[in-house]
C-alpha cells in the first residue's frame, strides 16, 4: 500500500499557496468548489478547470471533501422539475 500525502486547500483564494503544498511535499489535495454556492450544481468545466489548475503545479485533486448536498436530497423529497 502506498501513502499519498495530500493537505486540505480552500481553493485560489487559501492563503495556502499550491506552491507552498508542493513545498511541503505533498503530491495531492483534498478539495471542494468553495466558490460554487451550495445547493448549485458542480458542471463539467469547472470540475476540470481546477483538475487542470493542480495539474499545472504537479498536483492531483486526490479527495474530494465538503461535497454539498441539497436538504431536500438528504431528507428524499421530490424537487420539481422547475428547480
Amino acid at each position: 500500500m502506498k501513502m499519498i500525502q495530500t493537505v486540505r486547500w480552500y481553493g485560489p483564494d487559501d492563503i495556502v499557496t499550491l506552491a507552498h503544498i508542493l513545498q511541503a511535499g505533498c503530491t495531492g489535495v483534498v478539495t471542494a468548489l468553495h466558490h460554487i454556492a451550495f445547493g448549485k450544481i458542480w458542471t463539467g468545466a469547472e470540475m476540470l478547470a481546477r483538475k487542470s489548475l493542480l495539474k499545472s503545479y504537479g498536483l492531483v485533486w486526490e479527495v474530494v471533501e465538503s461535497l454539498p448536498v441539497h436538504e431536500d436530497i438528504k431528507k428524499a423529497r421530490q424537487l420539481s422539475a422547475m428547480d
